[in-house]
């Protein structure tokens, strides 16, 4: 548990509205070159492979059937973590399993791309602000992004201090909550991130209207 809490500012359809209103908030925050982006997205294994390859920490996990699995396991090294008492990859419970692929994969990848596509997460991690545009993340069918900041800034005249932890920007794109990433209907819905206590909830309230933008609701927490 991390202690964030992450609250409501904006909904819509349109995200050049929602990368804008994102945008103003770094620039509230200031120091854009330490920001860092998280993406987790959900799409296919044929779009998946093919953002592999770039800045931050990158790794694709597919959900497919037994069969779909066991078929990689002639391009995955013998000796690996991901082969365990259940075969490659980690069994669903539900007839499916799930197996992690990552940039350095390339006899997988390559593989995985003659198969038929599956259904498949993507997770980038560590991204730099200047090296990430989530406009270039093509097919997805839901997405979560989050910009990590140092913090957000002291508010003298209301005595609220910065707090170096736990600040950032959420972005749930065509999905149900921010971390499942179950499809939903065309939308999103942007949060201020904060730490998770009374004190500090108060920047979710400065942050959004500096922005010209209002807490909806109780925050989402994690």
């Amino acid at each position: 548990m991390s202690n964030q809490a992450y609250h409501p500012i904006a909904t819509g359809t349109d995200l050049t509205t929602a990368l804008g209103i994102v945008d103003r908030l770094l620039t509230y925050a200031g120091n854009r070159t330490t920001v860092e982006v998280e993406l987790a997205v959900r799409t296919d294994s044929h779009t998946a492979i093919g953002l592999l390859d770039g800045p931050g920490r990158r790794s694709v996990e597919l959900h497919a059937t037994r069969d779909v699995i066991d078929a990689l396991s002639p391009y995955l090294p013998a000796h690996d973590h991901r082969r365990t008492a259940d075969g490659l990859g980690v069994n669903d419970g539900e007839g499916k399993a799930w197996l992690s692929i990552g940039p350095s994969d390339t006899a997988a990848r390559t593989a995985l791309a003659k198969l038929p596509p599956v259904p498949t997460e993507v997770n980038l991690v560590d991204v730099p602000l200047a090296l990430f545009d989530i406009r270039t993340i093509p097919n997805a069918e839901a997405a979560m992004v989050e910009w990590s900041l140092d913090r957000w800034p002291d508010v003298p005249e209301l005595e609220l201090q910065a707090d170096v932890k736990h600040a950032g920007i959420a972005l749930s794109v065509n999905s149900c909550g921010l971390w499942e990433l179950t499809p939903a209907g065309v939308g999103w819905c942007l949060y201020v991130v904060t730490r998770d206590s009374d004190e500090l909830r108060r920047h979710a309230a400065v942050a959004a209207a500096a922005v010209g933008c209002l807490v909806g609701g109780p925050p989402e927490r994690y």
